[in-house]
């Protein structure tokens, strides 16, 4: 399962990713993608906080008290390996979104045509690196 947050400070942006990523799920059987919506950084980071993980974010840059980068700033503290799509009408963070790992840098309005075959390369990815990985316990240190 590819828990994935949506972050965009306007709902109706934020319903039109849900409607494409729920269409994207039954375009591809195989993809399990878990959905939480977050209309602003603040949120999302208190969500992380209270100990939830997401392997793929979808983040506005523009927003108001944390943008787009300030907040992916924040979540690599959290979370190094995360996948990061960036959704914005400007282009003017493209340069900075490299700088915090960005998979890709999407301009409004979000099309189809570009946001699947960016999940068809990032989706695999991120099932790989969950694969790759394996928790053990051991007994306490008397």
């Amino acid at each position: 399962m590819i828990r994935t947050a949506i972050c965009d400070d306007y709902p109706a942006q934020a319903q039109i990713i849900n409607a494409l990523i729920d269409k994207y799920k039954n375009e591809r059987p195989g993809a399990e993608i878990q959905l939480h919506s977050f209309g602003s950084g603040a949120e999302l980071l208190q969500s992380m906080d209270s100990g939830n993980i997401f392997n793929l974010l979808l983040l506005d840059i523009l927003m108001p008290e944390l943008n787009g980068i300030e907040l992916a700033r924040e979540i690599r503290k959290y979370n190094e390996d995360a996948a990061m799509i960036f959704l914005t009408n400007s282009k003017d963070h493209a340069l900075e979104a490299y700088g915090v790992s960005a998979v890709q840098y999407i301009l409004k309005p979000v099309k189809e045509s570009v946001l699947f075959p960016v999940l068809d390369k990032v989706i695999p990815m991120i099932n790989q690196k969950k694969e790759s990985c394996f928790l053990f316990s051991t007994p306490k240190a008397t």
